[in-house]
């Protein structure tokens, strides 16, 4: 179930690595399935724990230094799976603040453009003594 682990992860880890977040397209949702992915990891921490726990278990009886390997790469790829998603998170998070901030002002210069409009008017008013 070692080699199961090791494909699970590395699927997982590539869609953690995938560029999604440079799309402003749905942040939000993406935010959230991500969100899902990060609860999907921590649920199947246990199994890179049992696999870890059995490897040492087994290295006591054949072969340690394969299964010292073995478990080196797999602690290896899970690091690069934890940190990937902890990355992929804080670019989502930083691609929703700028597109509030992108939005912002993008509604500040509507706003002005809607100024520059009133103050251009020829019709400026005139008061009681004109």
């Amino acid at each position: 179930y070692v080699r199961e682990l090791m494909e699970w992860i590395s699927e997982k880890t590539r869609i953690a690595k995938d560029e999604s977040w440079k799309d402003y397209t749905n942040l939000m949702s993406k935010t959230q399935n991500h969100e899902k992915f990060q609860s999907e990891l921590e649920a199947n921490r246990n199994r890179l724990a049992r696999a870890e726990s059995d490897g040492h278990n087994l290295r006591k009886s054949t072969h340690p230094e394969e299964i010292d390997k073995l478990l080196g790469e797999l602690k290896a790829n899970w690091d690069e799976l934890i940190n990937a998603s902890d990355r992929k998170r804080q670019l989502l998070r930083q691609s929703h603040q700028a597109q509030t901030f992108l939005q912002t002002i993008d509604d500040l210069d509507n706003w002005m453009e809607g100024l520059e409009q009133d103050f251009s008017k020829d019709d400026i008013g005139k008061d009681i003594h004109s």
